[in-house]
């Protein structure tokens, strides 16, 4: 008997959530990820409680495979081919609590569920780029967003997690139980067990001011210099970022700057903080800033998978010179492809941890990202050069949200806390099942190469 049969036969006996297995109807729906990878796991569940999750752990131990947990599939970054794949959109629900200002949510919830939940009391979660992630990933993965120079990490406000370890146990886990794994669970949560469900703290947000402006007839490198001495003191209630986006040719804008913003509070105290730099940026083309609800939030469409391309993330403590002239000097040349580079502002509430935890780096000022399309399948083209240089200046660390690369995920971590979460693995995933994405090794990482204080 072949192990995908035995798997199959013993499948349909394991599981109270719907399975399904390589041929059937509903495989290939069920295997969809919004980063649209192509694996083929070897059986997919849509678990529908704690006991599936243990079920799937013990068909794992017995056949040698690996386990991997997707919700919307924002962080498919590896393979899960021949994993098992379990789905906890069955896991839903958002209950608040608006007088300790926490929520109880289901490990396969939205971050717009707990908005949703969260909103009529004045409050908000922590969320990334859309509303439309998985609340329980997006936290256990460290979690950075528009809100993150304001409230911290999104694994900050992460207070208790009910999961289930590679044993097949129910544990409650908080500081006050199992806190060297709540401590792990804060970042890297997704290598240690899978979460069931989880309690977040909730943020007071009343009011939001925000949206995005793009200027005409720019010069990118004034616009960049302005940039970061503009967001060397400010407030932690205003996130921004500097966007540059080179366009193929013959666009009549071949190249677009614009400035994106969300503020935590109203209209009248953020104007006055965006006004120096609105003045040196000149003329506005398209765009528009405005007071905003946290409930539009719950309008927004869920976002378009991305096209191929290739990119580099990196963090900085500062701007360096070099730097900024090699992104204007990019994004103007005669040669660029299209492209996107975007400067993050962040530090703030970032740098400022209500506790220890493997989050993510926290000596971090500004992030940078740039991409270019990606290249036709079977066609070698070198990356750009402006990719060495960021990667020569910047720290080294990473977001682990926002890091693709899994075979860098130790640079997401210091030193002390890969040794620490080593540990952990070998007590809680000593036969490392889930050991697809941004996996924890059983015997330690390579050496790290940023060059910054944490």
């Amino acid at each position: 008997m072949t192990t995908a049969t035995a798997i199959t036969r013993t499948a349909d006996r394991m599981f109270h959530g719907p399975v399904h297995r390589p041929g059937d109807d509903g495989y290939a729906l069920a295997r969809r990820a919004w980063r649209q990878v192509r694996d083929l796991p070897a059986l997919i569940v849509d678990v529908a409680g704690p006991a599936d999750v243990a079920a799937a752990f013990a068909l794992a131990r017995d056949h040698g495979l690996p386990v991997a947990v997707q919700r919307t599939g924002h962080g498919a970054s590896a393979t899960v081919d021949g994993a098992i794949l379990l789905r906890t959109v069955r896991l839903g629900g958002a209950r608040v609590d608006p007088t300790a200002r926490r929520a109880r949510v289901g490990g396969g919830a939205l971050l717009r569920d707990v908005l949703a939940a969260a909103e009529p009391h004045g409050l908000m979660p922590l969320f990334g780029s859309t509303p439309w992630l998985g609340a329980a990933g997006f936290t256990l993965g460290g979690g950075v967003g528009w809100l993150t120079r304001a409230f911290g990490y999104a694994a900050d406000s992460l207070l208790g997690a009910d999961v289930v370890t590679a044993a097949g146990d129910l544990v409650t886990v908080d500081d006050g139980r199992e806190p060297e794994l709540m401590w792990g669970l804060r970042g890297a949560g997704g290598s240690l067990a899978v979460a069931t469900s989880v309690e977040l703290a909730l943020h007071p947000v009343p009011a939001l001011y925000g949206g995005a402006v793009a200027f005409g007839a720019a010069d990118p490198l004034e616009l960049l210099l302005a940039y970061g001495e503009w967001t060397a003191d400010l407030p932690d209630r205003l996130s921004t970022a500097l966007v540059l986006r080179r366009y193929a040719a013959p666009s009549p804008e071949p190249l677009l700057v614009a400035l994106r913003v969300l503020f935590a509070g109203p209209a009248a105290d953020a104007e006055p903080l965006l006004q120096p730099f609105l003045a040196r940026a000149g003329r506005q083309v398209r765009g528009t800033l405005r007071p905003m609800s946290p409930r539009s939030y719950l309008r927004t469409p869920p976002p378009a998978p991305p096209q191929p391309h290739t990119g580099v993330v990196e963090c900085f403590p500062e701007l360096p010179l070099a730097v900024l002239a090699g992104i204007a000097s990019f994004v103007t040349a005669g040669d660029s492809p299209p492209s996107a580079v975007e400067v993050r502002h962040w530090g703030g509430a970032l740098s400022r941890p209500p506790r220890p935890s493997p989050a993510g780096p926290r000596h971090v000022r500004y992030g940078i990202v740039a991409e270019v399309p990606g290249a036709p399948t079977g066609v070698d083209v070198p990356a750009p050069p402006l990719f060495a240089l960021l990667r020569r200046h910047g720290s080294g660390a990473a977001m682990r949200n926002l890091l693709a690369d899994t075979g860098a995920t130790h640079r997401a971590y210091t030193e002390p806390e890969r040794a620490r979460l080593v540990a952990l693995k070998n007590a809680w995933d000593p036969h490392d099942l889930l050991r697809t994405g941004h996996r924890i090794p059983l015997r330690g990482w390579p050496a790290r190469t940023d060059r910054s204080t944490r």
